[in-house]
């Protein structure tokens, strides 16, 4: 069998090819690149002992385990910084409560709270409005022997403390979440807010009394 001889249109096309050098950009690339890869190699071969070579399966699998290492590394920062912002804004909850009951000009009952909360309204002072209807509601709790008052409680704290209690646990934890989104967060307290803690405020201070006062039947009834 005979093949045809190409050299002359080879050579025709070889003569034809003009060689360009490529552009110094990618070139100064293809080194970057060449330079980063050969650094991570250098880095997992040194540091993790990993062996990479081509056709090196035990590579992809060895690089995956350092993968997984990383990401659950990762994780792991993510659930403490989680964690540590969550802490500091239970301090901050506790220091909330604490201002209501240390300051000398601000140690007021249940119903002095409402009115603090009618005269921030008043001047305008929405955030600080609800936050004496929440104080209001604390005190409430407190008078009426539900439970007692504490600067260092937290609003999880309150809330769990009222475990068995359905309607006060579910109108405390509406009203806490509000004053938390107010304080801690970027909300903005608004005219509609303000109303939307009063009437949580009115149902809370309602049910508690006749919690309060269901109790004291129950205690005269069990002493006759």
């Amino acid at each position: 069998m005979e093949f045809k001889d190409v050299s002359p249109e080879l050579q025709k096309l070889a003569g034809e090819y003009q060689y360009r050098d490529p552009p110094d950009v990618l070139i100064k690339m293809q080194e970057t690149i060449t330079y980063i890869l050969r650094s991570i190699a250098d880095f997992l071969q040194n540091h993790l002992r990993l062996n990479i070579g081509m056709g090196d399966t035990s590579a992809v699998g060895n690089i995956m385990q350092v993968l997984i290492v990383f990401t659950g590394v990762i994780c792991v920062l993510i659930v403490l910084i989680l964690a540590w912002s969550r802490m500091r804004n239970l301090r901050d909850q506790a220091r909330l409560a604490r201002r209501g009951a240390e300051n000398g000009d601000e140690r007021l009952d249940a119903a002095g709270w409402r009115t603090k909360a009618e005269e921030f309204y008043a001047r305008g002072l929405l955030k600080e409005a609800c936050r004496a209807l929440y104080l209001s509601v604390i005190y409430v709790l407190d008078e009426r022997k539900i439970l007692e008052f504490s600067a260092n409680r937290t609003n999880y704290e309150y809330w769990y403390a009222l475990s068995g209690k359905h309607v006060l646990q579910k109108g405390f934890r509406q009203l806490a979440d509000m004053i938390e989104v107010m304080w801690f967060g970027n909300h903005q307290a608004q005219s509609q807010d303000y109303e939307f803690c009063l009437s949580l405020v009115g149902m809370l201070t309602d049910e508690a009394r006749a919690l309060s006062e269901s109790a004291g039947k129950s205690e005269a009834g069990a002493q006759g």
